[in-house]
């Protein structure tokens, strides 16, 4: 907690306090406001394109494969285990640019310069103030994290963006009369979020939801008719990929992920049932996994994000079991997926104590990617300003905000039931993510806008209380030295001091 009020809490609110005083005391307008945040935005993009251009690691090999099929003219035949829509655009980029790395590159830093715009309009929305919606596009502009996943050829960035903006469409949507137009363009959004990764889907099946129920409360036909249409075009979107997928590859779905994912959980916290049906079926295969990747008997760490070797061993024996064993790739997800709920079952308390384990992580833990304040300006000026040490854990937003959040919420007094909808965006991302896999940072990029928001309401309700309080110890500290002798007392004991 000291190195959060020391390293994370102070520098931010140091940092927007030129921002509160443009929007406080002078007559500038919100809008300017945000358009200098955004030409910041811009420089800090640019200058991070030209230091650090594209890097090739994590999952950007497998995309720029996709991209290299898609040119040579062969489509989308080979992609089963994504969902398709960033290898489609990953392939336009490498049909239509001659330095198609540097494009994608690029592509992702319009996202999180758009990304800006959304986060301060979601902010708004959500009935959050104007000075918490500036604060929180700055907080996410110096987010080094986000410009870190820039460089690399992955579906993060697009994915949080879509989501952004698909929420945003959302809460419009249900606040909004019932709009034939709205449902269709938030129905379109999800779905194109879908594509891109079903971790959307939750959102999408609660704005059905609600809005239901709204025409359900008011007695509204023309409302049940627009939740109707709403869900159609959204269900309706997942046939056509499903059935290529089927056809192709004999699986019906958008993508055939879930095994492999699920598999990862089980062996990064070593729970695997070795007698459980499933485990006996593949057991040969998988102990030959472990004795090629040495890993024979292995013992699993504290934090298995530290290892990467073990979170491998589900895509090797996936590879194993389709190449050397004439699976098909859906064949060999569902055994893995098998495997895994069979390992669960078998000791539940284990299972839930590594879903705490890698919540906890993704809330206070990095691993792959680590905050870095050269991402987002020159290194040399950091000493020049503040001590190097002040800058530590700066460019990144710690999960302590969640404990802020919830308190200053619960005594705020014009709160809506929309100001919960970042916070259970965060919720939603994390417990999912954590039944599934281990706690990798970059899967926290797509939440990080949300915790910008988050941020944003602590840091201005923070000023706000500051403000009360010195207002109101204000005149009493005027009294008090206003009183017959206080001064002559204070000259008294300076003349008495040696």
């Amino acid at each position: 907690m000291t190195f959060f009020i020391t390293y994370n809490l102070l520098p931010l609110m140091i940092v927007v306090i030129p921002f509160y005083c443009l929007y406080k005391y002078t007559s500038v307008p919100p809008k300017r406001i945000l358009l200098i945040i955004i030409i910041i935005a811009a420089a800090i993009n640019l200058r991070h394109f030209f230091l650090f251009g594209a890097c090739t690691g994590f999952d950007s090999q497998e995309f720029i494969g996709y991209g290299q099929e898609f040119a040579s003219g062969n489509g989308l035949t080979g992609v089963i285990y994504r969902t398709p829509l960033y290898p489609f655009i990953c392939g336009l980029f490498f049909s239509l640019f001659s330095y198609p790395l540097s494009a994608l590159v690029i592509f992702n830093h319009l996202l999180i310069i758009l990304s800006i715009i959304i986060v301060w309009k979601l902010a708004l929305s959500t009935g959050f103030s104007l000075t918490c919606a500036t604060f929180a596009a700055v907080f996410f502009l110096l987010n080094s994290l986000v410009l870190n996943m820039a460089q690399y050829i992955m579906s993060d960035l697009l994915f949080m963006f879509l989501l952004l903006i698909s929420l945003l469409s959302a809460v419009l949507f249900i606040k909004q009369a019932p709009s034939m137009k709205m449902a269709l363009i938030t129905a379109i959004l999800f779905a194109l979020t879908l594509h891109c990764r079903q971790l959307s889907a939750p959102f999408a099946y609660t704005t059905i939801l609600i809005s239901f129920l709204r025409a359900f409360q008011n007695r509204c036909k023309k409302g049940f008719l627009v939740t109707a249409v709403f869900a159609l075009v959204y269900f309706v979107s997942i046939v056509p990929w499903s059935l290529h997928n089927y056809k192709t590859h004999g699986y019906y779905g958008l993508s055939s992920h879930f095994g492999a994912n699920i598999f990862t959980k089980l062996t990064s916290y070593n729970l695997q049932d070795t007698t459980s049906p499933t485990m006996q079926k593949i057991r040969p295969v998988y102990d030959n996994v472990l004795f090629d990747l040495g890993l024979t008997g292995y013992e699993t760490p504290e934090y298995p994000e530290s290892d990467w070797t073990i979170n491998i061993i589900p895509h090797t024996l996936t590879d194993s079991l389709t190449i050397n064993h004439g699976m098909q790739y859906h064949e060999a997800s569902d055994l893995l997926k098998r495997a895994s709920f069979e390992g669960f079952a078998a000791d539940p308390s284990a299972y839930l104590n590594s879903v705490a384990k890698t919540f906890f992580s993704l809330l206070f833990k990095h691993h792959e990617l680590y905050p870095s304040p050269k991402r987002v300006w020159p290194q040399s000026l950091s000493p020049a300003l503040l001590p190097a040490s002040f800058f530590r854990g700066f460019f990144y937003l710690p999960g302590h905000f969640i404990f802020l959040f919830i308190p200053l919420f619960l005594f705020y007094k014009k709160k809506s039931f929309y100001m919960l909808i970042p916070f259970t965006a965060i919720g939603t991302g994390y417990l999912m993510t954590s039944l599934v896999q281990t706690g990798f940072t970059r899967y926290t990029i797509p939440w990080i806008p949300y915790w910008a928001i988050l941020a944003g309401f602590c840091i201005d309700k923070g000023i706000d209380t500051g403000t009360i309080i010195i207002r109101k110890f204000k005149p009493h500290i005027k009294n008090h030295l206003s009183k017959p002798g206080t001064l002559v007392r204070k000259s008294a004991s300076k003349q008495d001091t040696p």
